[in-house]
This record gives structure tokens, sequence and C-alpha cells, in this order.
């Protein structure tokens, strides 16, 4: 017979947020099952068949009977406190609810730590909601998180406080197996220009060589320019951004499978559509399925917030590839909490991938693992997986070579503490090929490489 856990919880305030917080630590990320009973008092009790308890201060759900009662800015964490017990990292815990105690009796442990309530803070994101800041293209700034603000956006916090919960029932008597997993590396393409030298960008490609020439003064920059120019004109697979083959070739070696994410419109000056219907797209879709790698779709710029257009491109890109598309990014990483998350899921999307800070690598969910969401308004579950995004290249190309690597060795070792999924991102549309420096010259092989 396996080990029984039994959690009674507070029959009060929110009860649905509560008991998805408690899913996602207990059932999610250690993979254990559980009785659920219920009591008045505003605190957890998991009883062990050991028979020892862990009791857990609730100091946050007990509290309100609504949404509007805390989706206010006012209810976001002000200051933090941190708990010397680290579950296993070299550096305290971060508690965003609840107090900074833990005592330790022979059948009986106590945790001031509201673990589910602060782990409920950092996966379903409601402080993105409910604070009003934005940059110009309408997401959340990193810099204006809690995470950001008190060091620990690199950091999976919530594997740290499931952690945390694990080492604890264990000293309270549970004898069961916690789920294991396997780090893993999740390499995916934003597919915003399907070639460089494709006939919409060819006039400001030009402009591009123009300024080399009397903007940057640099006329060798401008010839390895009319160069690529020509080379692609006599085969279009020396585009500098075709590199499709070359981006499965590293996949491949390192034993995944990666994952192209592919536009079908846009009409903004973010947008760069390409023709779904060439010959060239149906040739690339085509290689990518021969070999085995996944397909998703790329929203274009304003579908985050559009739900008819965002419906619509998905069913052009899937007649094209015909196939049926499940997993998406939004373009420009561009999010709303929780409606984007509402209408990919209304469209038939299973697993997005686009929660992450541009400009801030890390862990913007705390979370290195994929996770059911929750939708705050509607108070429910969602049957849509948010698969965090770690890192993107983009940010890493504006450090030193071994500043890049240092942030990639960094994050991909807090994964892997934890057995998660290292998801970056990595466009094909890089501009690496001008340059004979560039840093994704010397960073690359670090992202498919993790010691």
């Amino acid at each position: 017979m396996s080990p029984t856990l039994t959690i009674t919880l507070p029959n009060h305030g929110l009860q649905p947020e509560r008991a998805y917080s408690v899913r996602m630590l207990l059932h999610e990320f250690l993979g254990l099952d559980y009785k659920i009973s219920y009591h008045k008092r505003p605190e957890y009790i998991l009883q062990t068949d050991g028979g020892g308890q862990l009791v857990i201060k609730d100091s946050f759900f007990a509290q309100y009977n609504r949404p509007e009662d805390y989706l206010k800015p006012e209810k976001v964490p002000g200051e933090i406190t941190y708990m010397n017990e680290t579950a296993g990292q070299t550096e305290q815990l971060p508690v965003l609810y609840g107090e900074n105690t833990l005592h330790i009796n022979k059948n009986k442990i106590q945790c001031g730590v509201d673990l589910f309530a602060s782990a409920f803070f950092m996966l379903s994101r409601w402080e993105e909601q409910t604070m009003p800041h934005r940059d110009e293209h309408g997401r959340f700034p990193g810099n204006k998180s809690l995470a950001y603000k008190h060091d620990f956006l690199n950091r999976p916090v919530v594997n740290e406080y499931a952690e945390l919960l694990w080492q604890l029932l264990q000293k309270a008597g549970f004898k069961g197996e916690r789920k294991q997993r396997t780090f893993t590396l999740v390499p995916t393409h934003d597919i915003d220009d399907l070639l460089f030298w494709n006939a919409t960008n060819k006039k400001r490609r030009y402009r591009n060589l123009a300024g080399d020439l009397f903007k940057r003064r640099n006329p060798k920059l401008a010839a390895k320019r009319r160069k690529s120019y020509a080379d692609t004109m006599a085969d279009v697979k020396n585009d500098p951004y075709h590199v499709y083959d070359h981006l499965m070739d590293k996949a491949e070696k390192a034993g995944v499978q990666a994952q192209f994410y592919f536009m079908a419109g846009g009409s903004t000056v973010y947008d760069r559509p390409y023709d779904l219907n060439s010959g060239l797209f149906a040739e690339i879709v085509a290689h990518i399925k021969d070999r085995g790698h996944l397909i998703g779709y790329h929203g274009s710029y304003t579908t985050w917030n559009d739900p008819v257009l965002f419906l619509k491109e998905k069913k052009t890109l899937e007649q094209t590839v015909d196939m049926e598309i499940t997993s998406c990014r939004q373009h420009y990483l561009r999010f709303a909490i929780p409606a984007t998350w509402q209408m990919q899921e209304a469209a038939g999307i299973s697993t997005d991938s686009t929660l992450y800070y541009s400009g801030y690598p890390g862990f913007r969910c705390g979370s290195c693992y994929a996770f059911p969401v929750f939708d705050i308004l509607n108070r429910k579950q969602l049957q849509l997986t948010e698969i965090p995004l770690l890192l993107m290249d983009g940010d890493l190309d504006e450090l030193e070579p071994p500043q890049a690597e240092h942030m990639i060795i960094d994050i991909q070792q807090q994964t892997k503490k934890f057995g998660g999924d290292f998801v970056f991102l990595r466009h094909n549309g890089s501009d690496a090929w001008m340059y004979n420096n560039h840093p994704l010259i010397h960073y690359e092989k670090a992202l498919y490489h993790a010691e």
C-alpha cells in the first residue's frame, strides 16, 4: 500500500486559488497524491501516515473572499524577508507571505512561511494583472516585478518552495516517493523572417546597405552584405537566415527536438509577414516534419489581445502546414494576464511559451517546470500549460562573450538542480553572420551543452 498524505485546508476564503496552489506544489511539482479534508482554522495541516504533522500558516487565501479583494497594487508584497532554511540552496529563501519561522519538534513541524500563497503569486502572475506599469509594447516590464526588485528573478523560487515542502514532509515522517525529473534542453526558434533577403524586406535591406556605406562608414560590412545577396540569389540556402538545418543539427546532436514557431500574418511595422504559399515555405516545413521536429504558431504583433485575429492566423497556419497546431508563442512576447491565456485556450492551444521578460533573463514565473495555468478572473485552472521561457538570444547579444556564457551556465545550473526544462529562444534571424566576433559565435555552444 502506498504511503498516504492527507491535507486539511481552511474551509473559507479563496478556495479555488488555494486548491490550485496545493495541487501545483504537491502534485505537479512533487508528483504526490493526497486526500483533502477541511477545517475552520487558517492553516494547512499535512498529516503523514507515519503520524507526523506539518502545519503551514495560511497568511493569504484566508483573508479574502473574492478576487477583487486582493487584485490591488497595495496587496503586492512590498518588503520581503528571507528564510534561513534554504531547501538546499546557497541563498536564503524569499518569504513573500507569512512569517520567517520554522519550529521542528519530534512529531510536529510548524512553518510560518505560506509556501502555497507564495507559489500562487509567482505562477498565476496576478502581480502583472494588478500593477499599472507597461512598456512601449504594452508589456509588464521585468524591472517592475517583485522578483527583479528583490533580486530573485534568477532563481526558480517555486521549485525551491516545493523542495522545502518535500524536505519538511520527510522530516514529518512521510515515506512516499516524489516524481523523478530529468534536466532537458528545449531549443525554440521564433521565425520572424523566413529569409534575410526576401521580397518583402528587400527595400529595408537596401537601406541597411546604404547605412553601411554612408552612416556606419563600414565598406567591409557593405561588401559582406552584397556578397550575401549574390550568394543567396545563386542558392536560397545561402541566405543568412536559412539556418533551419543548422538548428535541427544542433538539437539532434543534443538528443532533443527543436520547436519552430511560424508567423501567419501581421500588418504592423513590427511584423514581417512571409508568403506561406511559397514553395520555399512548403519545403522548409516538410523538412522540419521529416526530421521529427515541432511546429508551432507565432502570433503576430496585435494578436495578444485580439481573439478573432489570433484564431484566423492559427487556422491559416494549420491549413498551410496541414496539421493541427497546439503550441504558440506571442510575437514580441506581448501578453496580458489572464486574457492571453484565455484566448489561446479558446483557440485550441494547449501549450504556450511566451512568459519571459524581454531584457531580463530568468524565471518570470519562478518555475523551471511546465505547469497548468490559473485564470485569476474566472477562478479556475485552464486546460493550458505554460512552458516558461528562460533565456533569449537577443538579451545575450548585448553582452561580452564571457558574460553571455556565464549567464547561460547560471540559468542552466539553476534549472539542473531541479531536473527542469532549460527553454531558450534562438532566432533564425541573427545578425551574427555580419560580424566576425559576434557574441552568438561564442555562446551558441554553451546553449546546447550543459555540464
